[in-house]
């Protein structure tokens, strides 16, 4: 029997070999495109201005539809409930679990990396491969799994009230 081990990291891109799609399913491809634009905003924000979980978390009563659609993208990728890309390491490159038409988007917008649940039989080429994809992205810190979860109970409780019309919110984005 085998054992996997698992994590949550960026992962290089350069790794996967290019899917192929033949159809879409639910989402389309303009849908697609449009989840990995917010991707690659959301690698700038933490890259050059130094986003963190809780600057996200301010995203989500916006009044403005891309921040909010930024918000709903990071809760997409790193909430643990969220669906997640699924890749398994082979012992030289990624092999796609789940998530090969945002994968295939990915590399034709030129994204370098993404986040991704990865697989490995081995823990210690986990933890390289994760050394990796964190010098690659420059990202902020990935959370750990009580961080993930702690994160999780924080923005799911307000999402039940909607804000006021009458609140103020100042655009984060500019």
């Amino acid at each position: 029997m085998t054992i996997w081990h698992r994590d949550f990291f960026e992962i290089d891109l350069d790794k996967v070999e290019s899917p192929v799609v033949n159809s879409w399913g639910k989402a389309t491809e303009q849908d697609m495109r449009d989840w990995i634009v917010c991707v690659k905003e959301i690698q700038s924000l933490c890259k050059e201005r130094g986003f963190t979980s809780s600057d996200f978390q301010r995203l989500q009563n916006s009044l403005n539809p891309q921040e909010k659609l930024i918000y709903d993208t990071y809760c997409h990728l790193y909430e643990p409930a969220g669906s997640h890309i699924k890749v398994v390491w082979n012992g030289e490159n990624y092999s796609i679990d789940n998530g090969h038409h945002r994968i295939l988007i990915a590399k034709q917008l030129g994204i370098r990396h993404i986040p991704a649940q990865v697989q490995s039989t081995d823990e210690n080429t986990l933890k390289i491969l994760k050394a990796d994809g964190e010098k690659i992205a420059k990202f902020e810190k990935p959370l750990n799994q009580a961080e993930k979860l702690d994160w999780f109970k924080q923005v799911r409780t307000p999402r039940l009230s909607q804000p006021s019309s009458s609140t103020n919110v100042k655009p984060i984005l500019g």
